[in-house]
C-alpha cells in the first residue's frame, strides 16, 4: 500500500482492524505497513466509553460456546479498554457489563486460555491463587508453590477425579465434546483441555 493512502486512513482515526477491513487484508499485513512507514493507529481500546454498545462493537461475537475475540488485540495478548475513565482488561469489562462489579481482591480469569477472548461464558471470577492454579494446569507457568492444590484438593475445582476419568472414557468411545459438556458444569473448551490432558494431567 502507498504511504499517503495509509496515512489518510490513520489521520481519519481508523484502527488497524478497520484499515484491514477497508483494504481486505489481514491485520498482520496492515501492522507491517504501519511499521514500514513509521505510522501509528489510534487504538479504540483506549478511548473512553461509558456504553456497553460501543464496547461490544469491538468484539467478534460468534457462537455462544466459541471464543469472542477482542478485535484490536494481537494473538496471545489481552485487550485493553477504558470504561468510565478506568482503563481495564477488555475481558474484565466484558465480565462487569454482564455480571456487575468484580468483588474487591478478585480477578477475572479465562476458562478458555485465550487472552483475546471476552466471551462472558468463558470467564470466571477467582482469587489470584485460583488464577495461578488455572495457568499451571493449562501448562502456561511452572509448577505452582506448595500452597496451590491440584484437582479436588483445590477449592475451586468443579469436577471430581471420577468425572475426569468418565469424560475421557466417553470421548475415547466416540462421543463428541459438545455432548459430554452438557452433563458437566464446565465449558466445551474445558472438556477439550481435559481430553487433551492440558488440564487434570495428574489423573
Amino acid at each position: 500500500m502507498e504511504k499517503h493512502k495509509l496515512k489518510n486512513f490513520v489521520d481519519s482515526g481508523l484502527s488497524t482492524y478497520q484499515i484491514a477491513d477497508r483494504v481486505d487484508k489481514g491485520q498482520t499485513t496492515v501492522r507491517y505497513w504501519l511499521k514500514k512507514y513509521g505510522l501509528q493507529t489510534i487504538y479504540p481500546q483506549y478511548r473512553i466509553s461509558g456504553s456497553a454498545e460501543e464496547f461490544w462493537n469491538w468484539v467478534d461475537i460468534s457462537e455462544p460456546d466459541n471464543c469472542w475475540q477482542w478485535k484490536e488485540a494481537r494473538k496471545g495478548e489481552y485487550g485493553k479498554y477504558r470504561l468510565d475513565g478506568r482503563r481495564m482488561g477488555a475481558h474484565r469489562v466484558a465480565w462487569e457489563l454482564t455480571n456487575g462489579p468484580v468483588p474487591a481482591g478478585m480477578e477475572v480469569c479465562h476458562r478458555c486460555d485465550n487472552p483475546c477472548c471476552v466471551n462472558p461464558a468463558h470467564l470466571f471470577v477467582g482469587t489470584h491463587q485460583d488464577n495461578m492454579m488455572d495457568a499451571y494446569i493449562k501448562g502456561r507457568i511452572a509448577p505452582p508453590p506448595a500452597f496451590i492444590k491440584l484437582g479436588v484438593e483445590n477449592h475451586s475445582a468443579k469436577l471430581t477425579e471420577t468425572d475426569v476419568k468418565n469424560i475421557r472414557a466417553r470421548y475415547s468411545s466416540g462421543e463428541t465434546q459438545t455432548s459430554i459438556a452438557q452433563d458437566f458444569p464446565v465449558s466445551n473448551q474445558q472438556i477439550s483441555e481435559i481430553v487433551r490432558r492440558k488440564c487434570w494431567s495428574h489423573i
